[in-house]
């Protein structure tokens, strides 16, 4: 998923600079300049709670599952330590990153994800972290800036540091409508949110095998109404043991009575699927379909999942492009959204289901996405 970093470090450096260097001087000057000399980074249970939090979370990982292989402290370009990378390696053989930070006792993920991060190496000594989606290893903060400037000499070292602090409190690390800072920094919210979901699998064993191979659409209904039993306390939405008896039996009568066939799902199947579902377990629902990231984020953000279709056989797609899928319905559970770009977070509804990160900008063109809301 993750690029490497030779090929990245310019495109990223660069939008760092410039995706932040448009906000006005006066709401730079806003920051106080002690803001992230009171950010620690520490070793601490409370630390490695947050990590198995994210990983039971974002991947169905308990502590038991996996080890963590590197244990690294993450600094500022003010060399303020602000974080901790973990790198983990779970007992399949799956390898798995996490930046996690420590907010006046409040731990948070500033990201992660499978693999490793796209990491610039510039030198050996520390980790860096300015935000988006790269990690810096430097022998000190003054490498990266000199790197940096070397790319745009009209930037001045102060210049260069004030935008990367920009970015990086806006990335979540800091609350931006915190009242330590009397105003909110930027207009846009970069940061990141992932749901806590039931794992099902469109291959579970009890899904009849000639359902199997399509049966995505179906089983993403599953996924987005047991979210909503479990999660906003829809009771009546268990969708097995409450007239099934499994997750597969579920996933077979959604196949064969909400529009499910070997050629998949239409959105407007899905969308009637959820909809005569929830109304025939007495709740009013409203669904919508959309293509659009902002519109993603707000649902995500308000605890509401979202269908999302891959479909590049009835798009106009770009014949050049390697998606991530040709044609599935997914489960989309969160999200990370950063001046580097945004990603998806799905369920892959595969064999081992588990949550993967898919870059919106390079699959828009095939993308569908439902909303669901139940009242």
């Amino acid at each position: 998923m993750f690029k490497s970093a030779i090929s990245f470090m310019f495109g990223v450096i660069a939008l760092i600079i410039f995706s932040t260097f448009s906000v006005s001087t006066s709401s730079a000057q806003e920051i106080e300049s002690s803001s992230f000399e009171e950010i620690q980074s520490e070793t601490s249970q409370e630390s490695i709670d947050a990590l198995n939090d994210y990983l039971i979370n974002g991947y169905s990982l308990d502590a038991s599952d996996y080890n963590i292989v590197v244990e690294k402290d993450v600094y500022d370009l003010d060399e303020i330590k602000i974080a901790k990378y973990y790198s983990i390696k779970s007992f399949s053989g799956q390898e798995y990153f996490a930046i996690i930070s420590n907010i006046n006792g409040v731990f948070t993920t500033l990201l992660g994800g499978e693999g490793a991060p796209d990491e610039l190496v510039l030198g050996k000594g520390k980790y860096y972290y300015p935000g988006g989606f790269t990690l810096i290893s430097a022998d000190d903060a003054n490498q990266i800036l000199d790197y940096i400037k070397s790319k745009n000499e009209t930037l001045s070292i102060n210049e260069i540091k004030r935008d990367l602090k920009i970015q990086l409190e806006d990335s979540s690390l800091i609350d931006p409508l915190s009242s330590s800072y009397g105003s909110k920094l930027l207009s846009s919210s970069y940061g990141s949110k992932l749901l806590s979901s039931p794992i099902f699998s469109q291959h579970d064993s009890d899904v009849k095998k000639i359902y199997r191979n399509s049966a995505c659409g179906p089983t993403t209904i599953a996924v987005i109404l047991q979210y909503w039993h479990d999660s906003n306390s829809k009771t009546k939405l268990q969708v097995y043991n409450a007239g099934y008896t499994t997750k597969g039996a579920f996933i077979n009568s959604m196949y064969a009575n909400r529009g499910g066939s070997a050629f998949g799902m239409s959105v407007s199947g899905v969308r009637s699927g959820l909809e005569n579902e929830v109304i025939a377990r007495g709740y009013a629902a409203v669904t919508s379909s959309f293509n659009n990231f902002s519109s993603y984020k707000t649902e995500i953000d308000n605890s509401r999942p979202v269908a999302v279709k891959f479909d590049k056989y009835f798009t106009l797609f770009e014949p050049n492009v390697d998606y991530d899928y040709d044609y599935h319905w997914t489960p989309g559970l969160g999200y990370i959204y950063s001046s580097s770009g945004s990603l998806l977070r799905v369920q892959t509804l595969g064999t081992n289901s588990y949550v993967r990160d898919i870059n919106y900008a390079t699959n828009s063109a095939i993308i569908s996405m439902v909303s669901l809301t139940i009242k």
